[in-house]
């Protein structure tokens, strides 16, 4: 017979699935697809080693579900309806966030009012939070309330493989719409701003007598403003594996609550020498000093991620009726998606709960060696799983994540943010001393970081390699993780998990190793990649607005070296990022030019038809335009160099802005070499200029792709182009719908990859017809 103990025990094990199950419940909701048999699958293991649950259990479970899944609804963020882009809206906008840039302020603000300015439109709808910029603005707080003009368009971003999502980054925010105010308009601030503790801190900062860098790092560093660190110093950080310690997180909330309690304890170890042990006072007031420190630099999601698993940790040590430490792990997973439902859809999310999972791993019910051991093994088997997560969805792994971390952590743990915090405690002149020190240290930990990120950049993994590299890393982490398990065992599975690796990658794909074409996501322009393991060439450079942005910039967090670049024409929206490529440190090998590109500082040489070069098994050769043949002033389309790409794979034809009749010249002169192609990049993005009727029918391609802006203003790809392209039976694909399109040889052809797919009329083609 069991004991009255093991009897308790097997009753109450049931119920102690009920949080992780609501958890998974939630999360079955919020992923819905992408990981919703991981999350069943994990559900029937829940109910198979949880024997025959209980009806509290079952009914906590469904509740969970069905409750999460109308918040979830609830909390989706309503969208600007694509007719009323592009129109001029009144707005009540209370401002959230203001950045300054150097021509213009981008505002945040929550909408408090809507209405179309012209009188024959329909309401707005309902908007959420707006994002702006207003060119030639006045001074505008944190706040305020406005009444402005504004006109406005959809969320959306370029979608690119293995690059920042910026439309699902919006929406993430609750942005309902982006745009900018309309400088004509009279606009008129409503209320001002009330006073702001936050800003009284930064006009503290901005009067203390320390330089502008050190006032920048104690910005993001205490009062979790990211604005203040430049790109640059993001970049380097990322390079290094330390971002997390130059944001508002768990570290720093741990410290601030940490040095609470332990000053409270002190204090009521004075008032009540004899009952100080068990007094909740620390505890209590340490659990406020997380919520003032988080309602006070914001509650961002990481903030509040990051304070409710400090609360979530208080309770556990303090012992007073608390969950074990993996129940207050599925707790606090349970808060954060209640109270963010889009939790899942931040990065940070997986990457904070897998890093304290991990940790919990390593150290529950073990006893804890010196600090330094202890430091050692937790940033190891740190450094090994939140890689393999980077990894998987960055495709990025930094050799000198576990060396710097090493060092960094103590080093910001021990004395950065403790000279940050005693400067604002302290007075005047102790607190000034305590940052003046503070930024002789800050500035010596940026000159080293900078100099490690140029000597040891991060490694950017091939897209096949990443799985497997994953694998390897969370394994390896797992491994250190498991109890009872000897050195020379562990260093047995990871021999075995090695020899696994590489018997994986030495193992034949039919992905064949020939040239591989991106027709990237830039908006409305052209930019084409054309890549081989030993080659990279770049079609075209994207457009350059007139804040001197090119999207190009945004493909690569380096500027890459490139073994040929072709400008197929002056336009700005084939040649604008040239300037990027050149001056931010991209290696051009060789540039070929269009008579109507003007003279670039890289030495260039001109497209003629017939000249070409072989690379691998790939010919690259351009078709047009002839030497002899001089484009019209008023009309530069037609000098656009027309590339043919022949591979044993498939034959791939770029116009460029060619018009009809250089479409009609290249079916004289070629003949059948044009015939029947595979991939067609469509003449101007689909305008009517160009594809004419004729030449369709001849190419007769079996991919045509329409690279053109998401609801641009010429109307690209026109519908009569489209519907040529259709009655030829061809598949049609717009990264404006799309995003990026890549094309990747195989035994058998051509496989075609989009980047962010939206729908079709039948499988594996897009019905641009629905396009705008």
């Amino acid at each position: 017979m069991r004991s009255r103990s093991e009897a308790v025990a097997a009753r109450r094990y049931p119920d102690l699935l009920i949080v992780p199950g609501m958890v998974l419940s939630m999360l079955a909701v919020s992923l819905r697809e992408e990981l919703l048999w991981w999350v069943v699958g994990l559900l029937v293991v829940g109910i198979v080693s949880g024997w025959l649950l209980t009806c509290r259990c079952w009914l906590m479970w469904l509740a969970g579900l069905v409750l999460f899944a109308g918040w979830h609804h609830e909390h989706q963020t309503p969208v600007l309806a694509d007719t009323l882009a592009g129109r001029d809206m009144r707005l009540m906008l209370e401002v959230d966030r203001v950045d300054a840039g150097s021509d213009r302020l981008r505002l945040e603000g929550t909408v408090a009012g809507c209405e179309p300015v012209a009188t024959d439109m329909v309401e707005c709808g309902p908007l959420n939070r707006l994002r702006l910029d207003w060119y030639d603005a006045p001074a505008v707080l944190v706040g305020e309330r406005w009444q402005l003009t504004a006109r406005l368009k959809p969320p959306h971003g370029y979608h690119n493989p293995g690059r920042f999502d910026y439309q699902a980054w919006l929406l993430r925010e609750g942005i309902s719409a982006t745009g900018y105010v309309r400088s004509r308009a009279v606009a008129k601030r409503i209320h001002d701003a009330p006073p702001s503790l936050r800003q009284a801190l930064h006009a503290i900062l901005a009067a203390r007598d320390i330089s502008s860098d050190t006032q920048r790092w104690l910005s993001a560093l205490t009062l979790g403003n990211s604005q203040a660190l430049s790109r640059d110093e993001w970049e380097t950080l990322a390079a290094l594996g330390i971002t997390h310690l130059f944001v508002v997180s768990g570290l720093h909330v741990g410290l601030v609550i940490a040095l609470i309690w332990w000053v409270t304890r002190q204090v009521v170890r004075c008032v009540m020498p004899s009952r100080w042990r068990v007094s909740p006072i620390p505890w209590v007031m340490a659990a406020l000093g997380a919520v003032g420190y988080a309602a006070l630099v914001g509650w961002t999601p990481p903030v509040t991620r990051a304070a409710i698993m400090a609360l979530m940790a208080l309770w556990v040590r303090s012992g007073r009726r608390a969950p074990s430490p993996w129940q207050g792990w599925w707790l606090a997973m349970l808060l954060v998606l209640w109270l963010d439902p889009l939790a899942t859809q931040r990065q940070g999310f997986w990457l904070s709960f897998a890093a304290v999972g991990l940790l919990l791993m390593a150290w529950v019910n073990r006893p804890i060696p010196g600090w330094w051991w202890g430091q050692w093994r937790s940033q190891l088997i740190l450094t090994l799983g939140m890689g393999a997560l980077v990894v998987l969805v960055l495709g990025q792994w930094s050799v000198l994540s576990l060396p710097v971390n090493l060092v960094a952590i103590p080093l910001v743990t021990l004395i950065m943010v403790p000279l940050a915090l005693a400067g604002w405690i302290a007075g005047p002149w102790f607190g000034g001393m305590c940052w003046q020190i503070f930024g002789w240290v800050a500035q010596v930990f940026w000159d080293a970081s900078h100099w490690l990120a140029s000597v040891w950049p991060v490694i950017v993994v091939p897209e096949a390699l990443r799985e497997a590299l994953s694998v390897l890393l969370f394994i390896a982490a797992l491994t250190l993780c498991m109890p009872g398990v000897g050195r020379m065992a562990k260093a047995a599975i990871m021999a075995v998990l090695l020899a696994g690796s590489v018997i994986h990658l030495a193992t034949p794909s039919d992905i064949s190793p020939g040239l591989s074409m991106q027709v990237h996501d830039v908006g409305q322009g052209l930019a084409v990649s054309l890549m081989a393991p030993d080659y990279h060439a770049l079609y075209d450079t994207g457009p350059r607005f007139r804040s001197g942005f090119a999207p190009l910039s945004t493909l690569w967090d380096r500027a890459p070296v490139l073994d040929d670049v072709i400008i197929s024409h002056g336009d700005l929206d084939h040649a604008g990022g040239l300037h990027w490529l050149e001056s931010s440190g991209g290696v051009i090998e060789r540039l070929w030019r269009s008579a109507s590109v003007p003279v670039s500082a890289t030495p260039s040489r001109r497209c003629v038809a017939g000249e070409g070069w072989q690379k691998g098994d790939a010919r690259l050769t351009f078709l047009w335009p002839e030497r002899t043949w001089r484009a019209p002033t008023e009309d530069r389309n037609d000098s656009s160099c027309v590339l043919l790409v022949e591979t044993p794979a498939y034959r791939a034809l770029v116009l460029g802005d060619a018009g009809r009749r250089v479409e009609r010249w290249l079916v004289r002169r070629y003949g059948a070499r044009l015939a029947d192609i595979d991939v067609l990049i469509a003449s101007h993005h689909g305008s009517r200029t160009g594809s004419d009727p004729e030449a369709i029918r001849f190419f007769r391609p079996d991919h045509v792709i329409f690279s053109a802006g998401y609801l641009n203003r010429y109307d690209h790809p026109h519908p009569e182009v489209v519907q040529e392209f259709r009655a030829t039976g061809s598949c049609l694909w717009s990264t404006a719908l799309d995003g990026a399109i890549t094309l990747t040889p195989v035994a058998d052809g051509v496989t075609v990859r989009a980047a962010a797919r939206r729908g079709g009329i039948e499988p594996g083609c897009l019905g641009v017809e629905s396009a705008p």
